[in-house]
C-alpha cells in the first residue's frame, strides 16, 4: 500500500462530501491493486464513515446488506450513488452563489479569499468575469478596491482582479 494519507473520516456534512470523495479516489487510485474489488472499495469508504449522520447511515447500509452472515455488497458505482443521494447538497449551485453574495474578507489574506471565492464561484456555475468581478468587490475590504481602482491599469477580467488584489494586499501587510 502506498504511503498518501488517508481520507479524513466524514461525519456527514454535506458541504464536505465534495472533498471526501476526491480523496476517496485519489487514494483508491493509488492503491487499486490492493482496494481491487467492488466489496473492498465499498468497506474502505465505509470504514472512513464516522459520526455525525454518516455513522448511522452507514451502520444502516451494513445492516442491510447482511445476508445469511455474510455482507453481499452491490456494485461500487451504485454504492456510491446512493451515499451521494444521501449526503450531496441539494442545491450546490444556490448555495455556492448565495456565498459569494455574502462571504467577506474581513480578516483574511486576499490569498485566503481568493481561494475560497474559486471555490464557490466554480460551484456556481457562474463563468462571465463580469459578474465574477462584482461578487469578488462586494467580499474584498474596501480599502483593497479602493486602492484598485486607484492604481493605474484597472483590472478587466477576474484574473487580473485577484492579481491586483493580492499585490495591494501583500504591499498593505508588509
Amino acid at each position: 500500500e502506498l504511503k498518501l494519507s488517508t481520507p479524513k473520516d466524514y461525519d456527514g456534512k454535506r458541504e464536505e462530501l465534495r472533498g471526501f470523495l476526491l480523496q476517496v479516489r485519489l487514494y483508491l487510485k493509488a492503491n487499486q491493486e490492493i482496494y481491487n474489488t467492488d466489496d473492498k472499495q465499498i468497506l474502505f469508504v465505509l470504514s472512513h464513515l464516522k459520526g455525525g449522520t454518516a455513522g448511522p447511515w452507514a451502520e444502516t447500509y451494513i445492516y442491510a446488506h447482511i445476508q445469511d452472515n455474510d455482507l453481499v455488497f452491490e456494485m461500487f458505482n451504485e454504492f456510491l450513488t446512493e451515499f451521494k443521494e444521501a449526503f450531496e447538497e441539494v442545491n450546490t449551485a444556490g448555495e455556492a452563489l448565495n456565498k459569494l453574495c455574502t462571504m467577506k474578507q474581513a480578516g483574511k489574506t486576499a490569498d485566503e479569499f481568493i481561494s475560497e471565492f474559486k471555490i464557490h464561484a466554480a460551484h456556481s456555475g457562474i463563468t462571465q468575469d463580469a459578474a465574477l468581478i462584482d461578487y469578488f468587490q462586494e467580499g474584498l475590504t474596501m480599502g483593497l478596491v479602493s486602492k484598485i481602482y486607484n492604481a493605474e491599469m484597472m483590472p478587466t477580467t477576474i484574473q487580473g482582479w485577484y492579481t491586483a488584489a493580492v499585490k495591494h494586499d501583500l504591499n498593505y501587510r508588509r
